[in-house]
């Protein structure tokens, strides 16, 4: 793998941000009726929507956050790498916390009422509540953060096995779905934090998806990825109607969608995504202030 910007990663990166950024608006309204949507009758056609993206939107970020930890590493040491993910995610996530996600709660409940729920709640803890709950899409760094630093002391275990992962054929890509769907089972936090699934992901990314030999075999193998994963989709769509989308996401069908429709994307990607021009590079600049 060169050590030089991946420009189809890049682009793949904005254009899911743009996706979060949808699925968020979509995801108060759905008529899935989970807890702090606006307190009126959803959109049931909204909710294939959510279904369409959630199961890898957020995946997709995690494996390519794991391709480039490989490049981040071929020019940093471990200790420069984690100096660096500590300014660029950890102190972003902590100043929003304490400026914004109290705020942010009581805009909420204002919106939805909620203040009716908590009414009994002694106030130090509601505010301990609020401001957790305030933590909203900020998530994300934080899990990427933690990922970070385990990681590191895997990252060192791993490679002493010395596995020729750019060897990985397609067969053996498709089949790290077992693991996927079981780790998507365990060691979820509140559904959102999917420490292990999450963990699983980024180091696909880094040791297995970084490969160039590896990247060739997911162009050329694109169309019947996305094939397989668009004829998963409405299954697993029908299938979680009615359910949260986070909850349905850890079904068989909805692992095998979303990692399919990664593997797709990733092939898709290199394909046509590989190029960059003066919106690509301001669209890429301005993804980390649209995601806040």
């Amino acid at each position: 793998m060169e050590n030089k910007r991946i420009h189809y990663l890049d682009n793949l990166r904005w254009i899911t941000v743009w996706l979060v950024v949808l699925f968020h608006v979509i995801n108060v309204f759905d008529s899935t009726g989970e807890v702090g949507h606006y307190k009126a009758p959803g959109i049931p056609q909204l909710d294939m929507v959510g279904y369409f993206v959630y199961p890898w939107f957020m995946a997709l970020l995690f494996i390519i956050s794991g391709i480039c930890a490989k490049q981040a590493l071929s020019k940093r040491t471990s200790k420069e790498f984690v100096k660096e993910r500590t300014k660029r995610l950890f102190v972003p996530f902590v100043v929003y916390m304490l400026l914004f996600s109290v705020p942010t709660s009581a805009f909420s409940f204002t919106a939805v009422n909620g203040w009716a729920d908590f009414a009994a709640v002694p106030k130090p803890v509601l505010f301990v509540i609020m401001f957790c709950i305030g933590m909203g899409h900020m998530w994300f760094l934080l899990e990427l953060y933690c990922i970070s630093l385990v990681f590191i002391p895997l990252k060192n275990l791993i490679s002493k096995l010395k596995i020729h992962f750019e060897r990985t054929g397609i067969v053996a890509l498709l089949l790290f779905m077992i693991p996927l769907y079981f780790s998507a089972q365990v060691l979820n936090l509140l559904e959102v934090f999917r420490n292990l699934f999450y963990l699983l992901l980024f180091l696909l990314g880094y040791f297995v998806i970084s490969e160039d030999a590896v990247q060739e075999k997911l162009e050329r193998y694109k169309y019947p990825l996305l094939i397989a994963a668009l004829a998963l989709y409405l299954p697993q769509g029908l299938q979680s109607m009615g359910h949260g989308f986070a909850v349905s996401a850890k079904t068989p069908l909805a692992v095998a969608y979303g990692y399919i429709m990664c593997l797709a994307l990733i092939g898709i990607g290199k394909s046509f995504l590989n190029f960059e021009n003066k919106f690509t590079k301001y669209m890429l600049k301005r993804s980390f202030w649209v995601y806040l």
